[in-house]
Formats: structure tokens, C-alpha cells, sequence
């Protein structure tokens, strides 16, 4: 069962919790101009702070339940990044990919 943040009894030190975890995003590509919001669909995303594409972070980001995160996505160079969900514990989540792709021709 996953903790939540709390004071420990004997010790007055924070609990850590477990880390968020990424089943999907909705759409899995956009344009590399970016401005595409994505729906991430996981659990334990209700702490979820920061959406990072590669190196970049997702604009917009909000918890909106403990099983989705939306955000918008950077501008990037065109190809496939890895997307992490972060916390507000710094506990990063499971990578997936996510395709920038090129404009058309």
C-alpha cells in the first residue's frame, strides 16, 4: 500500500512516498513546435509537480486525479524523448516515449 507523506511517531521525520507510475500518454506524438497537451495515465500521479520531455519540462502540468496528469508539451527538436512524471518529493516515475515529429515538408 502506498505511504503518504506524514510525520514518523518516534522520529519526526517524513515518510517518502512511493513513486508516481506512467501507463500511458494520450496522444504518444505531436508536433515538435510543441503546444500539444497530453493526458498521462498512471497511478499515484496526485503529487505530480513536473512533467519533464527529455530535458524539457510540459508546461501546465495538473494533478487532476491520482490516476491522471494533464500538461503541454515543450518545443523540441523533432525524435523520440523520454517523458517522467515527477513529484513534489523529487520521486521520478517510469520513463515512456514520446514522439516529437518534424514538420511537414
Amino acid at each position: 500500500m502506498p505511504t503518504e507523506h506524514s510525520e514518523a511517531a518516534d522520529e519526526g521525520t517524513p515518510r517518502v512516498r512511493d513513486s508516481p507510475h506512467l501507463d500511458r500518454l494520450d496522444p504518444p506524438s505531436g508536433p515538435a513546435i510543441g503546444s500539444t497537451p497530453v493526458k498521462l495515465t498512471g497511478t499515484l500521479l496526485q503529487h505530480v509537480v513536473e512533467v519533464r520531455f527529455g530535458v524539457s519540462p510540459g508546461t501546465d502540468v495538473r494533478a487532476r486525479s491520482p490516476v491522471e496528469v494533464t500538461c503541454v508539451t515543450p518545443a523540441h527538436s523533432a525524435g523520440v524523448v523520454q517523458v517522467v512524471a515527477v513529484d513534489d518529493q523529487q520521486n521520478v516515475s517510469n520513463p515512456l516515449p514520446f514522439e516529437f515529429l518534424p514538420p511537414p515538408e
